[in-house]
């Protein structure tokens, strides 16, 4: 019998799309492959570097984004966050490493990291891992896997995978074509929360358990 594979899905918060703007926190959940279950999340509010919590935003982001009405709540209480709990981004990045490293003993070599925007996320992780002195992830588009997260930030000479695949609106068009049940989530998708991040894990494993079966 195989081993079960561990996801960790993360997602990061900004102030804007490109790589300067400022991290606003960093949320992650491992989920586990067999049994379609979150074992464990991690959170981390990230002071910006631009100073306030006012400036240093896109306005473009602020506009398609944050300053709508049903987002604004969410906004306040991470910037609420980042005021009573917020760290600096390289101490973010080494509370992150320090997470996946708690892991690392019993599940390294079965872990896979996972985004449902690799082309924005992944990036923004590795700019802020290479800034505190870590080795960053590496990211593409396809449907395949690759290393991330070089073996010399955890010592054990091994990495992480990251899918080279987007999941937005990849959940609808696969349980139709898998014909899977429509299983009520679990979990709320509430913007820059927590709740957000293991809602779209949820939903993954819920997807490639059925890619598995299917395979078998």
């Amino acid at each position: 019998m195989s081993e079960p594979t561990y996801f960790v899905f993360f997602k990061l918060e900004k102030k804007g799309a490109n790589l300067d703007h400022d991290v606003l926190s960093i949320s992650a959940c491992i989920g586990v492959s067999s049994t379609c279950l979150i074992v464990d999340e991690f959170i981390c509010f990230v002071k910006p570097v631009s100073g306030s919590n006012e400036t240093g935003w896109e306005q473009r982001c602020l506009d398609e984004l944050w300053n709508k009405p049903e987002i604004l709540q969410s906004k306040a209480e991470i910037l609420h966050n980042i005021d009573q709990h917020g760290v600096p981004p390289n101490e973010a990045a080494a509370l992150f490493l320090s997470w996946l490293n708690m892991h690392a003993p019993n599940i390294m070599r079965n872990m896979v990291l996972v985004t449902d925007s690799p082309c924005s996320d992944a990036p923004a992780l590795s700019y802020l891992l290479n800034r505190a002195g870590f080795a960053g992830v590496e990211y593409a588009i396809d449907n395949t896997y690759r290393y991330v997260i070089d073996s010399t930030s955890f010592h054990r000479g091994v990495g992480l995978l990251l899918p080279r695949v987007s999941m937005w609106g990849a959940e609808d068009a696969a349980r139709t074509r898998l014909g899977m049940p429509n299983v009520t989530n679990p979990y709320t998708k509430v913007h820059g929360k927590i709740e957000s991040v293991k809602s779209v894990c949820w939903e993954f494993l819920q997807i490639n358990r059925a890619i598995e079966a299917v395979a078998k």
